[in-house]
């Protein structure tokens, strides 16, 4: 799809897995638990993730057997259970979590279709397909309800407003693009469609390369509408990209890219489709919004050290579309890599390879597939 029809649709379409104690009132005792089985779920330390949930899960017992803070426990350690690969274990967590979320919230409340999407995360890994589809489609309902009566809303523009919107966001050029586009928000302070102009500077600014002015017309496209799937996936994705200062500051940079990614995540099935696009095209476009949030997650997670969700959320990306990205394959490759995984290595580096005929990352995937055969004909004993 060429850039300016890209930009277009990307800029014209009006739950975190873990649960944060946040998320309830600050009673200490279960608060303290779930943030420090969160901050070593986050570090890798799944032992004492392991403890710091089920301690959770204990305290959270005391209020009561269908209480939300329950649930949620239930629920991060069924998500440190199917990270780590113990499937049965994560099951009977992921049904409680559900059937409490459901007796408490109601069939159709956005926590229960939080639910269900965790649950079909660890029926795909099962390989209970059918199962996962039947779930999968349930939890798209409630979003798809909850979208019609929350997030539907009419903008009546005036046309001249709307005329210069539509040559800013439409130029070919990207510096006259940005040139319209920043005109347009000197011309019209209080616009309604500002998010939309300050989500398509932020689509050239990615064009260009230019790592902060993304960032900062993406956020500010965000400020102006917190669901806005445009701006939420290309600042997610963008952020890891360039960690610079202290250690806080990157963490605290990791934190926002993963909670733009989970909401975009979340608001992607339930975008209403533009009138002037095809339906095959829309779903090619929400796939492109989709592979691109959950690339996003498997950089911070890679960034983290995490490379086993790193892995999991790579390969989502790169099956959700036909032209996957070269540098998704690459960070596969490595999370694979820090898995000790090198046959899968080796594959996911020569795709990337391929995929970028004489480019610097052919080169590099080149090396390094080359570098794990060599550590995989040696640990083989080969020696060749």
């Amino acid at each position: 799809m060429e850039r300016t029809k890209t930009r277009w649709l990307l800029a014209g379409v009006l739950c975190l897995a873990l649960l944060p104690p946040t998320t309830y009132a600050q009673d200490t005792k279960w608060e303290k638990s779930t943030a420090a089985g969160t901050k070593a779920y986050q570090q890798g330390d799944y032992v004492e993730a392991e403890k710091q949930f089920k301690t959770a899960i204990s305290e959270a017992g005391k209020f009561g057997e269908q209480d939300q803070r329950l649930a949620a426990s239930l629920n991060n350690l069924a998500e440190l259970y199917r990270t780590q690969g113990n499937y049965a274990q994560a099951e009977p967590l992921y049904k409680r979590s559900l059937a409490i979320y459901e007796k408490a919230l109601g069939p159709e409340h956005p926590d229960v279709a939080m639910s269900l999407e965790n649950y079909t995360r660890l029926l795909r890994k099962m390989d209970r397909d059918a199962e996962a589809g039947k779930m999968e489609a349930r939890a798209q309902a409630i979003r798809a309800k909850h979208a019609q009566e929350t997030s539907l809303r009419t903008v009546v523009v005036p046309l001249e407003e709307q005329a210069a919107f539509q040559e800013a966001v439409n130029q070919p050029g990207a510096d006259t693009m940005i040139a319209l586009a920043e005109k347009f928000l000197q011309d019209y302070p209080e616009s309604q469609l500002r998010s939309l102009v300050y989500s398509a500077l932020a689509t050239t600014y990615r064009e260009k390369n230019d790592y902060d002015k993304v960032v900062e017309n993406g956020e500010k496209s965000i400020a102006l509408d917190p669901d806005n799937v445009t701006s939420l996936a290309i600042v997610a994705h963008t952020l890891p990209q360039k960690l610079q200062g202290s250690g806080l500051e990157m963490a605290q940079k990791l934190s926002r890219a993963e909670r733009y990614a989970r909401h975009g995540l979340e608001r992607v099935d339930v975008l209403p489709q533009p009138a002037n696009v095809l339906p095959e095209e829309f779903e090619k476009t929400k796939a492109t919004f989709k592979s691109m949030l959950h690339s996003a997650l498997g950089f911070v997670y890679l960034q983290r050290g995490i490379s086993a969700k790193s892995q999991e959320e790579y390969e989502i990306a790169v099956s959700l579309t036909i032209s996957p990205d070269p540098i998704d394959y690459f960070r596969l490759g490595e999370a694979y890599s820090d898995e000790r995984k090198y046959a899968e290595a080796i594959e996911a580096f020569e795709k990337a390879a391929g995929l970028a005929p004489g480019t610097v990352i052919d080169q590099l995937a080149t090396e390094q597939a080359q570098k794990l055969k060599t550590v995989r004909d040696v640990m083989q004993g080969t020696g060749n």
